[in-house]
């Protein structure tokens, strides 16, 4: 059950992500408390053909931008830098929703961002950032922008 009030103040459904749903109730979440009630009083069926496994890399990305964007304490910050990681090390793009995100994330790893931003292996931006902080940060401050 949720007041009508609440419904009106968080906006319509975003129409153009399949976890639509998931991104309204954290948009609840942020004006109210949502109570947890430990019972099952609903069952979710997946089926072979069904949007949950035929859409399934679309709704991984979906959920990490979720993460990203809800993130009030920190505690998805390794969950994303080891997604985006695991990209890099695949050769694989990473999704521009979540990238955007990332980089307007407040507990996003800095030498991640660094490395992203400069087109540089994460490793060895994380040993430039250790051992030449300075010098390195100046000379990319114009890139970290």
């Amino acid at each position: 059950m949720i007041r009508k009030d609440i419904l009106i103040a968080t906006g319509e459904y975003s129409l153009g992500m399949l976890l639509e749903d998931h991104e309204r109730w954290l948009r609840v979440n942020e004006i109210k408390k949502i109570l947890f009630i430990d019972k099952k009083l609903a069952y979710y069926r997946v089926l072979p053909t069904g949007i949950t496994a035929t859409k399934h890399d679309k709704m991984v990305v979906e959920d990490m931008y979720l993460k990203l964007k809800y993130d009030q304490w920190g505690i998805n910050r390794m969950r994303a830098y080891h997604f985006i990681l695991s990209k890099l090390k695949k050769k694989e793009k990473i999704p521009d929703l979540v990238l955007n995100e990332y980089y307007k994330y407040p507990f996003r790893v800095k030498s991640l961002v660094f490395a992203l931003k400069t087109n540089i292996n994460p490793r060895i931006s994380t040993l430039l950032l250790k051992f030449n902080k300075n010098n390195v940060i100046n000379f990319f401050k114009s890139k970290m922008n």
